[in-house]
């Protein structure tokens, strides 16, 4: 099996134990990485925490060689982070139901999505997907309803003060400038009794990008009242926005969010798992009616430079792009003034952080 883009050990060990998915060429080239080369573990594992997929490669590492020995203080940091998700994700998928429960009795439709979503149904094992917060779609007309019942339960837009271990309201303004410029709201915070979890967040979403239109996620909702399911072209197309968004503005880019494979991983395994022709040509007949091509285009682009799994390039084609020098754009947001990358594709995705591209701090970024 020939190296990819002069990869190292270690970069190529990533790639392959980023997945749920393996055909025997993949596991066969993951057995042979980890016994007969010499794998620097602790360069291995501070890729996989940047790319989020630290629990996963352990999992499938030790699966496909049960034998293997590692730096036991290493071992049982992994072994702590797999606890420690695996509680946290229970935590939210618990306060989830409870969440969609009484939406439903309110008679409101909003779905879950990335991790949300994703975790119980696509990685199934709590300990193996690292998620921020539970994600929702929801209407923009459905917004003040939500805010209701979100304030019944508890929940507050604001950002947890780990000083005093309470939750600070955002103020007005700041509330005024995010519905002004943002495609989801300000985050819904409630404090949470739990070593691994002290504070719970939601995160709702009425837009797809940064030009603000409503009809993409109430297409998305409409469709789900009608058939009881979400058209898994809808979901991809969600899913690509998502890490077009964040591998291109600024903010997530000096934060370290940019290239992180788990959300690769997240949409080459919905893709393999999920969908067929006929979704997938509903992706892009959905793109195409609301102008996403871009966002379709990137992210097949850099799965096919990651994981190479074939499919990829008869989407790009199809999506009808000529120019693509978006590739090596970023900027504050989508409509904005852009900025040219300086380093290549294989050195932004294995750097582990591509802030250096930048000279000053992002005009909304705030230290934490």
């Amino acid at each position: 099996m020939k190296v990819k883009h002069d990869r190292t050990p270690e970069q190529e060990l990533l790639v392959l134990a980023s997945r749920l998915t393996f055909n025997e060429e993949s596991k066969e080239r993951l057995i042979y990485l980890v016994q007969e080369t010499k794998i620097k573990w602790f360069e291995f594992y501070k890729m996989t925490l940047y790319h989020k997929t630290l629990t996963l490669c352990w999992q499938n590492i030790r699966t496909f060689c049960p034998h293997l020995i590692i730096p036991r203080y290493l071992k049982d940091i992994i072994l702590g982070a797999m606890i420690s998700l695996d509680e946290r994700n229970r935590i939210y998928q618990k306060e989830l139901a409870d969440v969609l429960a009484e939406f439903k009795k309110n008679d409101l439709v909003c779905i879950p999505v990335k991790g949300s979503y994703l975790i119980p149904n696509m990685y199934k094992n709590y300990g193996l997907r690292y998620s921020g917060d539970a994600d929702f779609l929801v209407r923009h007309m459905d917004i003040p309803k939500m805010e209701d019942i979100m304030k019944s339960l508890g929940f507050i837009k604001g950002k947890y003060n780990r000083f005093e271990n309470k939750i600070d309201p955002i103020s007005r303004t700041e509330e005024i400038k995010w519905k002004m410029t943002m495609s989801n709201l300000p985050p819904f915070l409630r404090l949470n009794d739990n070593l691994f979890t002290p504070f719970l967040i939601m995160d709702f979403r009425f837009a797809l990008d940064d030009t603000l239109n409503k009809e993409p996620i109430n297409e998305i909702i409409d469709g789900y009242i009608k058939k009881g399911v979400v058209d898994p072209g809808y979901v991809l197309t969600h899913l690509c926005t998502h890490f077009y968004g964040e591998a291109t503005y600024t903010l997530t880019i000096f934060e370290g969010k940019d290239m992180s494979l788990i959300k690769l991983c997240d949409i080459r395994e919905y893709i393999l798992q999920y969908m067929d022709d006929v979704s997938i040509e509903s992706c892009i007949c959905f793109a195409k009616k609301y102008g996403l091509e871009k966002q379709i285009y990137y992210t097949m682009f850099f799965l096919e430079f990651v994981y190479g799994d074939g499919y990829e390039s008869a989407i790009m084609q199809k999506l009808g792009i000529s120019d693509t020098k978006f590739l090596n754009e970023f900027g504050e947001n989508q409509l904005g003034e852009k900025y040219t990358y300086q380093k290549g594709f294989h050195e932004r995705i294995f750097s582990c952080g591509n802030s250096d591209e930048m000279l000053e701090a992002p005009k909304f970024y705030k230290a934490k």
